[in-house]
């Protein structure tokens, strides 16, 4: 049958049409591959790629060595466990961090600083060695702890004066600035320690006292270097890194011109002191508009220069790594491009005749194609054949009639197939899915029985369904007995509820959750768990119960607990402490306020413990204060709160008083006194020998609501027993207004103390000493308080003040430093040469461990001459802690300066210990001057006193001479040296060196 003719081509044009479309296309390919390959600078490309791939090496090299340290830094932070490292001993630091500094070479040291002036440092040095800087500036002030270990483990201690800060350091600055745990990174910079250039990282956390805690690890970036200067860029390029402020971090290939030793400390300074012309212009050419690691290109010389600039950000700051060659190191060899190019042309040229060969014969074969495909679809083979593919209206037109019947065919025949395969696939599926099942099964119970941790399972009903075999051995029960809720029995009855309300929660929010509790063991005693329980889903993600992991924590909460008991408990009478007595005081100040109720604080001090500690030993002090806390607690309500101060002070607090202050203080005096007469009564000493008694002094007040604060309580009952104490001992003193005006009183001049201080209101007077003959022989350093426009404090006033505050320990080596200086000053004075100065020292001064390096410092500052300084201790000072006293003497001795015993026979010193003292001088007090010549006691004293002197070979001197009749005295009595306004008074430098005689060479 003919076909009808149509608007579609006939085969012959439709292969004319063909011929030509194809020989455009050739041409068009041709032009474009010319266009993308042959015009774009192909230089650039090279150039681009080889920039990329060094500015990617040197960035694994900055990652290889900043990420592990800043990830390292991050875990730290758990080890110091909110406690601060010993500064007494390098040991614990240096556990926690010097395996850290074996395993990373990059990290150089670890240093760590606290906001209240304390410090660590650990430097690993070549070889092995190792290097700690132990800081704690309230304490020891510029003096560092250091201690060097040797490869051999020799150790060296010894102390370093240095101005070094932990707070004024960059890394903790900056750590200080940035949130907490955050990570800083500071600028690139040199070591203190080192000098080597370097980088810190460091983080900030809260310490469990509150103080700031701040550690870093110092990094070396002396080597980084490397990965810039041996990777080459091009044959003549460059590559270096630099800081945001152009210094030089890794420095480029060095010149033949330069030493190694002389570029390598180039590092971290400004990038144009290197020298490189094509760098400096580098850096001209480049603009912040330039996308990072584009290539761009600029004039250097009387060549053509390209560069590329890339950053990489490091915490808060940014380095540039910078790549830079001659353009002429990137310039492709012409002819082989050229040659390249043609071969290319000819072989598309070559395709294409190929395609219209093929495509000729693809245009006379398809009604053959045609026709042996109805054959085999005839037979029902639906094989691949090549398609028949036609723009001849018959052709195309039969070609589309002949598919569609062949594709309707096959996807009938395919559809059974898929539905026969679907089905074997099926059985299969289900076959291997029991057998995986079973397994999983397997699996499961060899993970679960095969360790020690406990693991349940509970189902939608909050059944337990599931115990290991581990939880059955640590219970000791059957499975049968702990399925459901039978393991509930094993609870402790104190944590059965919340167990369950726990769980019970858990399950009405399908969330994880975890609880600790105590659960009976096999052996019948209870042990802590800590319960992990994880929510269960099936294949399709619906909720199935719970799983259950539990651990033992038993130890951990007996150390939780017996850090509990350290921190708020007196470890010797197990009484509460400050700390928990605060605490609880401030809980009843709360509960007054709610109840209108009263409540009481008392102060008690035992009298004259120390002489029991001094006659019978500490051990039996210990246990006098022992006895004393059971007896305290025996006087006491069950509500009430007994704690120990400290030394032999203890504080009862009471509460739930009577509403009426009248009626609540004589509840608190009638407990007041229960106490008394109990702590009265005889206490056996240890092993019974026989029995010692006590008195003891008591202050009281009473308080109701929160109009005072704890601390306010405490110095109200303080200042009551001070009146007691002022009151004969053994007796009982409330607190009233005129005691709160003493405090006020006090407290006002503290503050003017300090301002004092601050302002420079202190001078020092000098009290001259004399020899029987009438020569000038010494002088003693009297300090003195002068504020502005006002009269002068006495010192019995702000001497007490300043001892108790502390502040005596700056006003002692102001006034030792100013007496060594006026040394100096009369060295250079031909009258006054050779005149020897006394300075009173303090308990608090004389008891510092450093405090014969700090004599020694200041005559070292000053320039005096250690043999005219004389230091005047009091016998209190003498007698406490007598070994400990002798060693810092012995210490200070060894410098030259000379000691004497200030105010001699009002305290109650042992003869024995007196030989056994360094001494030069025994000042006798001027109590018993006062009256010598009238009272016999006196007389017979002061005789004692000076026979004594000259049987031990001590020069004397009488204190607080004020009569001839007194001098004559002394005198008669073999007494060659005093000291009182019978021969001068105390008087300003100025008044002395006018009113003063010269003192005989």
């Amino acid at each position: 049958m003919a076909m009808q003719t149509g608007p579609h081509t006939t085969l012959r044009h439709a292969l004319l049409v063909r011929f030509g479309l194809l020989a455009g296309v050739t041409a068009l390919l041709v032009g474009l591959i010319f266009a993308l390959f042959g015009l774009r600078p192909m230089g650039a490309r090279i150039a681009e790629n080889q920039f990329n791939a060094t500015a990617e090496q040197v960035e694994a090299r900055l990652t290889t060595r900043f990420a592990p340290t800043e990830a390292l830094l991050r875990m730290s932070r758990d080890w110091i466990d909110g406690v601060a490292p010993d500064l007494d001993d390098s040991k614990p630091f240096n556990r926690l961090f010097l395996p850290m500094l074996e395993t990373l070479p990059q990290i150089t040291s670890v240093v760590a600083g606290t906001s209240t002036g304390q410090g660590w440092m650990l430097l690993q040095l070549p070889h092995g060695s190792r290097h700690n800087r132990l800081t704690d500036i309230p304490r020891w002030g510029s003096q560092h702890r250091v201690i060097d270990r040797t490869v051999e483990g020799d150790t060296v201690h010894l102390w370093q004066t240095s101005t070094y800060d932990a707070r004024l350091r960059p890394w903790y600055d900056g750590a200080m600035a940035t949130p907490e745990q955050a990570i800083h990174w500071t600028a690139p910079y040199a070591f203190f320690t080192t000098g080597e250039p370097g980088v810190t990282v460091s983080t900030r956390f809260k310490l469990d006292d509150g103080r700031d805690f701040v550690l870093g690890f110092d990094i070396k970036l002396r080597d980084l270097s490397e990965s810039t200067m041996l990777h080459p860029v091009g044959r003549h390029g460059l590559a270096l890194v630099i800081t945001d402020d152009h210094r030089v971090l890794a420095l480029p290939a060095r010149p033949e011109d330069i030493s190694e030793q002389a570029w390598l400390a180039k590092m971290l300074a400004p990038v144009d002191q290197l020298g490189l012309a094509p760098v400096n212009q580098a850096l001209a050419a480049w603009t912040p508009g330039i996308p990072a690691g584009e290539v761009f290109g600029y004039r250097s010389g009387n060549a053509d220069w390209l560069a590329s600039v890339r950053p990489y950000q490091l915490g808060a700051q940014r380095l540039w790594l910078i790549a830079l060659a001659p353009e002429a190191d990137f310039a492709p060899a012409w002819q082989p491009v050229a040659s390249a190019m043609s071969a290319g042309l000819l072989l598309v040229l070559l395709a294409a005749s190929l395609v219209a060969y093929r495509q000729a014969g693809k245009l006379s074969r398809p009604m053959e194609a045609l026709a042996a495909a109805s054959e085999r679809i005839g037979r029902l083979d639906f094989s691949a054949a090549a398609p028949v593919d036609s723009d001849i209206f018959e052709v195309a037109q039969l070609a589309s009639a002949q598919a569609g019947m062949t594709d309707m065919l096959r996807r009938d025949q395919e559809r059974l197939a898929v539905q026969a395969s679907e089905l074997r696939e099926q059985i299969e599926a289900l076959h291997s899915a029991k057998a995986r099942l079973r397994e999983s099964e397997q699996h499961f119970r060899n993970v679960t029985n095969g360790g020690s941790t406990l693991i349940w399972m509970s189902g939608l009903d909050m059944l337990c369904s599931y115990f290991n075999e581990p939880w059955l051995r640590f219970t000791g029960r059957t499975l049968e007995q702990e399925l459901g809720n039978g393991w509930l029995e094993g609870v402790h009855a104190e944590d059965r509820p919340r167990c369950q309300d726990t769980y019970v929660a858990a399950f009405a929010r399908g969330k994880p959750f975890s609880m600790d509790y105590r659960l009976r063991a096999a052996s019948g005693k209870y042990r802590w768990l800590h319960d992990e329980g994880l929510p269960r889903y099936d294949s399709e993600g619906l909720f199935l119960g719970y799983i259950g992991y539990c651990f033992d924590i038993t130890e951990r909460k007996q150390a939780e607990d017996q850090i509990h008991s350290l921190a708020y408990f007196d470890p010797l009478t197990n009484l509460p402490n400050r700390r928990l007595l605060m605490d609880r005081l401030n809980q009843a100040l709360i509960t007054s306020q709610r109840a209108q109720s009263h409540g009481a604080l008392l102060i008690l001090d035992l009298d004259n413990f120390k002489a029991l500690n001094d006659t019978q030993g500490h051990d039996a002090g210990d246990q006098l204060l022992i006895e004393v806390a059971g007896k305290l607690q025996v006087c006491v309500r069950q509500n009430d709160t007994v704690a120990r101060l400290g030394g032999d002070e203890y504080v009862v607090m009471l509460e739930g008083l009577d509403q009426e202050e009248s009626t609540a203080a004589r509840q608190a005096e009638g407990i007041g006194e229960k106490i008394r007469s109990a702590l009265h009564q005889p206490f056996t000493s240890r092993g019974g020998n026989h029995g010692y008694q006590v008195s003891t002094s008591i202050g009281l007040t009473l308080f109701r609501g929160q109009d005072n604060t704890p601390e306010g309580l405490l110095k109200q009952a303080d200042v009551a027993l001070y009146q007691a104490k002022d009151s004969g001992k053994n007796v009982i003193r409330f607190f009233n207004p005129a005691m709160q005006a003493e405090i006020d009183a006090r407290m006002a001049l503290e503050d003017a103390l300090r301002r004092g201080m601050a302002n420079n209101e202190f001078r020092l007077h000098y009290q001259p000493q004399f020899d029987q003959h009438g020569c000038l022989i010494g002088a003693e350093a009297l300090l003195r308080w002068q504020p502005p426009g006002q009269p002068p404090v006495p010192p019995d006033r702000f001497i007490r003040v300043a001892e108790e505050t502390g502040l005596i320990l700056p006003i002692g080596l102001w006034v030792l430093r100013t007496a060594c200086a006026q040394l100096k000053d009369w060295q250079t004075d031909e009258q006054r040469r050779g005149i020897p100065i006394a300075v009173n020292v303090s308990a608090a001064q004389f008891r510092q461990t450093d405090f014969a390096r700090q004599v020694a410092a200041i005559l070292a500052t000053t320039g005096a001459r250690p043999d005219l300084l004389k230091l005047e201790l009091t016998e209190r000072v003498v007698m406490e802690q007598l070994d400990v006293v002798i060693a810092q003497m012995v210490a200070i001795r060894a410098l030259g300066v000379g000691f004497a015993m200030d105010d001699f026979g009002t305290g109650y010193s042992s003869l024995s210990y007196l030989k056994r003292l360094p001494l030069d001088q025994l000042k006798i007090d001027q109590s018993f001057i006062r009256d010598v010549t009238h009272d016999p006691n006196d007389a017979a004293i002061v005789r004692a006193i000076l026979a004594i002197s000259a049987s031990l070979g001590l020069q004397v001197i009488a204190e607080g001479v004020e009569t001839q009749e007194q001098r004559d005295f002394l005198q008669g009595n073999g007494c060659t040296a005093y000291q009182g306004y019978l021969f001068g008074k105390p008087m300003a430098i100025e008044e002395w060196s006018r009113a003063m005689p010269a003192r005989p060479d």
